[in-house]
């Protein structure tokens, strides 16, 4: 992952500096490695597209995960959360439970 992703002519990112990115509505707050966070007036939407070739999870319809820096995979009273690097604990979807299942396991193996 040590490229640079062009979301438009004019904004790029390194996605091994990205933990996660949150969908806020029509924004996306950036959290990066280092605890710096950016606020975007991009959707997650349009990282989602421009990040899937660098193996970006979508967990939960307001979390984009860097999947290297998924820590822990716990259970909780409503399901299951990933535990990140930063020590933000995210809830994933039922619906994406498998998806994010399966894509952990093949990192495993």
């Amino acid at each position: 992952m040590n490229m640079l992703v062009r979301i438009n002519r004019n904004h790029a990112l390194h996605p091994a500096q990205v933990v996660l990115l949150e969908g806020r509505s029509n924004y996306t707050l950036i959290h990066f490695v280092g605890g710096r966070q950016v606020l975007s007036s991009y959707s997650l939407k349009v990282y989602e597209q421009a990040l899937a070739d660098a193996g970006f999870l979508r967990a939960h319809k307001s979390y984009l995960i860097n999947p290297l820096c998924i820590r822990d995979l716990s259970r909780h009273v409503g399901g299951l959360r990933l535990l990140l690097s930063n020590g933000m604990q995210i809830e994933i979807a039922r619906r994406r439970f498998g998806l994010v299942r399966n894509f952990l396991m093949r990192a495993a193996a």
